[in-house]
């Protein structure tokens, strides 16, 4: 797949995200995704993404930079949220966060296969850090 077709189905599966249609992601992400933070599969890495929209429910990834070559993906993300729920432990705080976020890729027939990235321990140390 051409690397303009692959930053494009990235671009829509961060459309999906922020628009909580998660239900769509194995449209993006293989059955058999590996997570860095989360167990295999589809079904686990979903779960990740509902955990962080359930701690910061108006979540939004915004896409800064993207680079694309031999199937791989980086992308340099900032997050923004406001912390209305418990997430990784850590209760409520109402504080509105804003995070820089760097994730690394893996494609395979155009789906994610492999991710690396940490945004759980990110947002969570930016929430102990007050």
């Amino acid at each position: 797949m051409a690397a303009a077709e692959i930053a494009d189905r990235y671009e829509r599966y961060i459309d999906a995200c922020n628009a909580r249609e998660f239900d769509r992601l194995g449209m993006f992400v293989a059955d058999d995704v590996i997570a860095s933070e989360t167990a295999t599969g589809l079904d686990a890495y979903v779960r990740g993404l509902e955990d962080v929209v359930a701690g910061f429910p108006d979540y939004h990834w915004n896409i800064e930079q993207l680079v694309v070559e031999d199937g791989y993906i980086a992308a340099r993300l900032t997050g923004t949220g406001t912390h209305r729920g418990e997430f990784r432990q850590v209760a409520a705080t109402q504080r509105t966060v804003e995070v820089q976020e760097l994730a690394v890729y893996r494609t395979d027939a155009g789906k994610i296969a492999q991710c690396w990235g940490d945004l759980g321990a990110v947002l969570r140390d930016e929430l102990l850090s007050a």
